[in-house]
Order: C-alpha cells, then structure tokens, then sequence
C-alpha cells in the first residue's frame, strides 16, 4: 500500500518532487502512469486533477500540464496518461502556439507533480472552472508513479539538485564557510530564522485566513478549533490525545515565531519610518504603508 496524502483544498492543493540534479531520461517511454484513489469520498468529478512534468532545470512556473483521474476507494487502478496530453503553461495559462510534450523532448526531465484544483487543464481563453467544485478535506492513496511503454530500460534513480555546492537541507558548516564569528552567529540565527518564516507555520496561517474569508470560521480562534475538529480528528484520524497535543505544539510554534519577530517588526518600521521622513523632507512622493 502507497502512502495517503491528505489535505485541505479551498481552491488548490498539490505537491511536487524536488528538482533532479541529474534527470531522467524518459524518452524511450510512451507516457507516465499514476495508480492513486480517492478514499475520503466519491466525488472525483468535483474536482480537477493535473500532473505536470518539468523539462528545464529551472524552478520557474512554466511546466507540461495534463489532466489524469484517481479511481475511487482503497483499490485504486493506474491512469495512462500520454505525452502527447501534456501542454505548456505558464502558471494557470496555456502558452498558446507551443506545440504539446512528445517522447523525444523528455531526455531530461527534473520533476514531476500532483495537483487538485477548481481549476481545469488551461485551453486557449479563459481557464475553465470545475462546476459545483467540492472543497474541504480530502485524502488520496497514491500506490505509485512511473512510465509505460514497450521501452524495457529503467530511470535512473532520482537525485536532488545540488544549489551553490551542497543540496537542499543540507546547508553544510557555516563555521567553515563563514569564518569563526560570522559562523557562530549564523549557527545561532538559524534556527530562529527557520521558525520566524517557517513555510508550515505560513500555510497555516493562510489556511485560517481562507477558513475565515469564507465564512467557515468567525476569527483565527474559531479557525484553530476548526482545523483540531475536521483535519486532525477528522481527515489525520488522530485521536483526542494527539489531536490536543499536536494543536498545543503548533500554538506554540506560532506564539514563539511571533514573539520572535517583534524585534525585526520594529526594526523593519523604524527604516522604515526614517526613510519617510527623508523622502518628506526631501519633497519627494511619499512611500506607502507597510
């Protein structure tokens, strides 16, 4: 059995591989596979369901784009989906005029991605929006990714991208990089920093601000209650224990992050402050607030 990828889906949801720093040559292939269910619920026409396939080694947003469908329940079934569905987009838009993915441009290949949208596969106009479109929780077993074809030879097994000589999460000695003292500071800061802009504690964040903007949640409380309620109990299935435990340590998480960043939040706003107060004195355009 695959792993079950869970989540909560106002609008979109995806996850993607990290980039490869050596690719994958798939062009003796006729397409990919995806062998995942929808185990939370019945309702796989609510929703619109794209993989993308990345051809450059750039992080950029334009990407090959294709729609594929999970089956429904705990069996699942694999979904062909060939190279020739895949298009380019940038962002949520057609790149009109580019002609679609074919075997021979997939020599290289740096990554691969799932996403769940109201949004369907982009066409030449406006993009078209899934009617009656069902958000909320939702949990998808994904049993396996991979190609089909007559082709008999094996990808290479995938590696990360190697960034300014050491790969991601794995930032090497500051101390040897930097230098005793500027080492020791930057060991020091961060930690500190990767709680201050932590992206868990941001997608969080914007996950009660969506939960209040669409009226499920009255303010940031109700919204924290909500989350404990459907996605822990309800959607992670975890219990009354852990399901307290694991709230307390995301408040805390968010109440030390927040403490923390006071300190760069006055900073920030005595710059700030000061460069306004030159620019009036210099008769120059007002800077706006922050």
């Amino acid at each position: 059995t695959g792993p079950t990828a869970r989540g909560r889906s106002p609008h979109s949801c995806g996850t993607r591989t990290a980039t490869l720093e050596e690719p994958l040559d798939l062009s003796a292939y006729d397409g990919i596979y995806i062998d995942a269910a929808l185990v939370s619920d019945e309702d796989v026409a609510r929703r619109a369901w794209k993989c993308t396939i990345r051809t450059g080694a750039s992080r950029g947003e334009v990407v090959h784009s294709a729609e594929w469908t999970p089956s429904v329940g705990e069996g699942g079934a694999p979904c062909r989906v060939p190279f020739e569905d895949f298009k380019l987009v940038r962002g949520p838009r057609l790149v009109e005029g580019a002609p679609p993915l074919n075997a021979s441009a997939c020599e290289k290949v740096y990554g691969f991605g799932l996403t769940l949208s109201k949004f369907g596969a982009a066409r030449p106009g406006a993009t078209p929006v899934v009617e009656n479109f069902r958000d909320g929780p939702f949990a998808v077993k994904l049993n396996g990714v991979g190609c089909y074809g007559a082709a008999a030879a094996v990808a290479a097994a995938p590696k990360r991208l190697a960034v300014g000589g050491s790969k991601p999460n794995s930032p090497g000695s500051p101390i040897k990089t930097n230098g005793i003292i500027l080492g020791v500071a930057l060991a020091l800061l961060r930690p500190i920093a990767s709680l201050v802009f932590s992206e868990e504690g941001r997608r969080r964040a914007q996950a009660r601000k969506q939960l209040v903007q669409g009226g499920k949640a009255k303010n940031g409380w109700a919204a924290r209650r909500y989350g404990q309620r459907v996605i822990k109990s309800g959607v992670k299935g975890l219990g009354p224990v852990a399901a307290a435990a694991e709230g307390l340590r995301e408040f805390a998480k968010d109440s030390a992050a927040y403490l923390l960043s006071l300190p760069l939040r006055l900073m920030f706003r005595g710059i700030f402050g000061l460069a306004r107060l030159i620019r009036k004195l210099q008769g120059k355009k007002p800077m706006p607030a922050l």
